[in-house]
C-alpha cells in the first residue's frame, strides 16, 4: 500500500427498536429491528504509520481494534488513526459496533486486504445477540435480523427496506446517564425472565404486518403506532433492569411531550438512555424540537437532535494524496 494513501470512513448511528423473541420455542432467540441514522455519525481517517497511533475519542478501544485486525492480516506496519467525529458512547446508538467495523474496515484496506463487515464482526466479537449494527453498517435503512439459532454465526439480516426520506427521528439524549452496558448488560440477559410465547408472536406479527407494510406505503402513522406498541412491551420486559420503562426519567417526560406535539411514535433505543420520537416530516420535527428546547431550557442534561434515516451503507473512501484519486 502506498505511503500517501488515506482511508476515510463515515459510519452512522443506529436506533435499536426492540427484540422479537425471548421465548425461543421455534429454535431461535432474540431477533431484532432497527434503522440507520444519517445525522449522528462516526468519521475517521487512517493513514500508514510505523506504529498504531490514535487521535480523538475512544483511543484505547480504537487501538485495540486496529491491533487485532492488523495482526489477523499479518501486516507488519501500523496505522495513524484520527477520529474527527464520534457517536456518543453507551447511549443506545450503537457506537461500539460502528467503531469496531469502521476502524477494522479502514485498517484492512490500508493493509491491502478486504474483510467484510461480517468477517470483522466475528473477528471482533460483535453481533452476539443483535445483527442490527452490522446490518446498518453494511446496508443502511430499516433492518430486521432473525436472531440466533443453533448453527448461527451472526444473526442474519432477513429484511432490509428504505425509510421514507421525509420522515424524521428526534433523538432525546440525557448526557448525565449511560445505558446498561458491559458486564451489567451480559448479566441482564442472563437474568431476564422467559417471555410468554404469545408476546413474542405479537411482536413478530407487528413487524411483518404493520412496520414493514408501513415503510413500503410511507405510512408514518402506522409505523409510529407499531413501534410504540413494540416499545411498550419491550420496555415492560426490561423494566426491572433499568428502573422502569426508560433509563432516564427526563427522557420519558420529554417523549410524552413529543407525542403531544404530533409524534406518531416514540421509544428508547436499546438500553438507552437515548429516546426517540418519530415525525412525518422535517417541519413537524422542527416544531417539536423548538417547543422541547423552550420547555427544558433550564435542564442542561437534555439534548434534542432531529435526524433523517440513512438509506445507504457506511461510506468507505480511499484517497491517494498525490493523485487525489477516490475508490
Amino acid at each position: 500500500m502506498a505511503r500517501d494513501v488515506r482511508i476515510h470512513v463515515q459510519a452512522h448511528a443506529r436506533l435499536h427498536l426492540g427484540f422479537l423473541d425471548f421465548h425461543g420455542s421455534r429454535g431461535r432467540q432474540f431477533g431484532s429491528i432497527g434503522l440507520s441514522l444519517q445525522d449522528v455519525a462516526l468519521e475517521l481517517a487512517v493513514a500508514p504509520d510505523a506504529s498504531i497511533n490514535v487521535t480523538g475519542p475512544g483511543g484505547a478501544r480504537v487501538e485495540a481494534v486496529a491491533r487485532v485486525v492488523l495482526e489477523k492480516i499479518g501486516h507488519a506496519g501500523g496505522a495513524n488513526i484520527r477520529i474527527s467525529r464520534a457517536i456518543p458512547e453507551h447511549a443506545g446508538l450503537g457506537s461500539g459496533t460502528q467503531l469496531a467495523l469502521a476502524v477494522g474496515s479502514a485498517c484492512a484496506r490500508l493493509a491491502g486486504a478486504r474483510l467484510s463487515p461480517e468477517e470483522l464482526a466475528q473477528l471482533l466479537v460483535r453481533g452476539q445477540r443483535s445483527g442490527i449494527g452490522i446490518g446498518t453498517f453494511s446496508l443502511g435503512g430499516f433492518i430486521v435480523d432473525a436472531g440466533r439459532g443453533a448453527a448461527t454465526s451472526l444473526p442474519p439480516v432477513v429484511s432490509r427496506l428504505p425509510v421514507p426520506e421525509q420522515w424524521r427521528f428526534v433523538l432525546i439524549m440525557d448526557r448525565s446517564r449511560q445505558g446498561v452496558c458491559g458486564d451489567e448488560e451480559r448479566q441482564a440477559f442472563v437474568d431476564l425472565p422467559a417471555m410468554p410465547e404469545s408476546q413474542s408472536a405479537h411482536l413478530c406479527r407487528m413487524v411483518l404486518l404493520q412496520l414493514l407494510p408501513a415503510l413500503v406505503e410511507s405510512d408514518c402513522t402506522a409505523f409510529g403506532a407499531g413501534v410504540t406498541d413494540i416499545q411498550s412491551i419491550i420496555g415492560e420486559y426490561f423494566a426491572g433492569r433499568q428502573s422502569g420503562h426508560y433509563r432516564s426519567p427526563d427522557v420519558a417526560a420529554a417523549l410524552m411531550s413529543m407525542m403531544e406535539c404530533g409524534a406518531t411514535g416514540s421509544g428508547q433505543s436499546s438500553w438507552g438512555p437515548t429516546g426517540f420520537a418519530i415525525f412525518p416530516d422535517s417541519a413537524a420535527a422542527a416544531r417539536a424540537v423548538e417547543l422541547a428546547r423552550r420547555r427544558w431550557h433550564d435542564n442542561p442534561r437534555l439534548d434534542f437532535v432531529s435526524c433523517r434515516a440513512a438509506n445507504h451503507p457506511a461510506v468507505i473512501r480511499s484517497e491517494t494524496a498525490a493523485r487525489h484519486a477516490h475508490g
